[in-house]
């Protein structure tokens, strides 16, 4: 399914079983995923490796997913990021590549992830 070998996905949510739910479905498509708990975890990790996507939770502590996603951006402008939120009205929709509104179905994770993999090729 995956072309030029397996892309790398950065999971961040301070829900450890949502970091493992998605990151078992991400895994069973080819992806290479990697979780961090923290917004501070998740950009120690950017620095010292490239991924292909972020996914983030929008309401994490201390740092939210708004703040991560303009950090990335900062850092790294052409980084797709992808927001999983509960909001229906994410106040974050210009500064991330896609939202995806919780709960979800693993066939809109997928399509989220390849249309926004595919946009940033």
């Amino acid at each position: 399914m995956l072309q030029d070998g397996p892309k790398r996905i950065l999971v961040v949510d301070d829900e450890a079983s949502m970091c493992l739910y998605i990151s078992m479905v991400l895994s069973r498509d080819g992806y290479e995923v990697e979780i961090a708990y923290d917004a501070a975890e998740a950009l120690q990790k950017i620095g010292s490796r490239k991924f292909d996507a972020v996914l983030t939770d929008l309401v994490m502590d201390p740092t939210d997913g708004a703040d991560l996603a303009k950090m990335i951006k900062q850092r790294c402008p052409r980084q797709p990021v992808v927001m999983v939120t509960g909001f229906p009205t994410p106040p974050v929709a210009t500064t991330v590549d896609a939202c995806i509104l919780k709960p979800f179905s693993t066939k809109l994770l997928r399509e989220t992830l390849r249309n926004v993999l595919e946009a940033a090729a």
